[in-house]
């Protein structure tokens, strides 16, 4: 989660900055700009990463050789079918994080009264903080399993939305 962590610091000094180009507003521009960043940065991914080491017949380093696996068809369709569904889950999630998130500083400006400045580094703040939840719920994956780490790093941002609100 490093990664939408430090592209909500940059937006958040970014984007309240921008001016409106030509036909487009500040936020569009914005969006523009991160479009082509996420393009150059999704071109260095493909040239740079290469393929996990059971794809070439190699061992992650450190690890042992292991034993070939009894019935790997299954046991890939099921990692498929398992990587199709948490996919979908978090499509589900990230379109409707991208509802706020586009108009959170205009929100904190407008409702809130603050400076766009200010909003900006309000929401950087979102988003170093979010830097460091990633480490954290990593963490708490390794030691109670990625299925209940997962599950509380969603419940967790929902509950505390919802948690002393009087609306």
């Amino acid at each position: 989660m490093a990664g939408p962590g430090f592209g909500i610091i940059l937006s958040g000094f970014v984007v309240p900055k921008l001016l409106p180009i030509s036909t487009l507003l500040s936020w569009q521009t914005g969006w523009l700009i991160f479009a082509v960043i996420n393009i150059a940065v999704a071109w260095l991914t493909f040239t740079l990463i290469r393929n996990h080491p059971d794809d070439v017949s190699q061992n992650p380093l450190g690890r042992a050789p292991t034993l070939p696996v009894k019935n790997k068809k299954k046991l890939e369709r099921s990692n498929i079918k398992l990587l199709v569904h948490l996919g979908v889950i978090f499509a589900i999630y990230g379109a409707t994080y991208m509802v706020y998130v586009t108009f959170i500083v205009t929100s904190m400006v407008g409702s809130y009264q603050l400076s766009e400045a200010t909003a900006g580094g309000v929401w950087a703040w979102i988003g170093l903080l979010s830097m460091f939840s990633g480490i954290l719920f990593g963490w708490i994956s390794d030691h109670i399993g990625r299925r209940l780490g997962l599950a509380l790093a969603f419940f967790l941002p929902c509950h505390r939305l919802s948690v002393g609100r009087t609306d």
